[in-house]
């Protein structure tokens, strides 16, 4: 099936400035050479007006926050268990779930021991915007499932450290100035289909860095051939 443009999307949208213009330059440089044929066009989720769109929308699932039971998926558990709620058919999403799934049996491997013989080895587990990938990946390999938020500083949004009742985080926070609060006690910090939308990703990474415990895990994943998206903060492939 012939895949429709989407020059008008990522044109009308993307901002340039004089701040983020050099980091979108990859990001347009993939979208243009897929306008021209040169790389896969479809490579995000589709959009309306593609004729994959009624697939992909028949192939989604609708219980959204299905990671609120706190329960991992089986091993025997199809590929699509591990996908979110709104992003089927997405390539990087079925990649991302197969990796984390070997990540996980590597982890396994590596501390000999499984969260049913001592449930919460990995101590806490972080992950950004929803804890989808921890719990669905370790499940009862992790004490706590925290979630890490960006603070929006042109929204107003200002740092904030919430702590739930049964000791959960939300961490609300910009990875690039982290405040001296930030917790430093991780195990495993999953970061998926960030990185393209952070304009210092070294920055970033050194952050990351500083989140994790001594021996602690980071599940690390970002597009390469990808479509635009989440304009105007697309700005690496790697």
């Amino acid at each position: 099936l012939e895949t429709p443009s989407q020059r008008g999307i990522w044109t009308k949208n993307v901002r340039c400035g004089t701040v983020n213009c050099a980091g979108e330059a990859v990001a347009r440089l993939l979208a243009t050479l897929g306008e021209n044929n040169r790389l896969p066009l479809r490579g995000f989720e589709p959009f309306p007006g593609d004729p994959l769109y009624d697939l992909w929308r028949g192939a989604d699932r609708r219980d959204f926050q299905s990671w609120v039971d706190g329960e991992n998926v089986p091993e025997d558990s199809p590929l699509s268990s591990l996908v979110p709620e709104g992003q089927p058919l997405a390539i990087g999403r079925i990649q991302a779930a197969e990796f984390l799934r070997k990540a996980r049996a590597s982890i396994d491997k590596l501390s000999g021991l499984t969260g049913d013989e001592i449930p919460g080895i990995l101590g806490r587990c972080l992950e950004w915007d929803e804890p989808f990938y921890v719990v669905k990946g370790f499940g009862s390999l992790c004490r706590h499932f925290d979630v890490l938020q960006y603070a929006n500083p042109d929204a107003g949004q200002n740092p904030e450290r919430r702590i739930y009742r049964m000791g959960t985080r939300v961490l609300i926070a910009d990875v690039l100035k982290l405040p001296s609060w930030f917790p430093r006690d991780y195990g495993v910090i999953v970061c998926f289909f960030v990185l393209e939308h952070v304009p210092d990703p070294h920055t970033a990474l050194r952050s990351i860095s500083r989140m994790l415990l001594p021996g602690g895990f980071l599940l690390l994943g970002a597009p390469f051939i990808d479509g635009v998206h989440a304009c105007p903060d697309d700005f690496f492939r790697y």
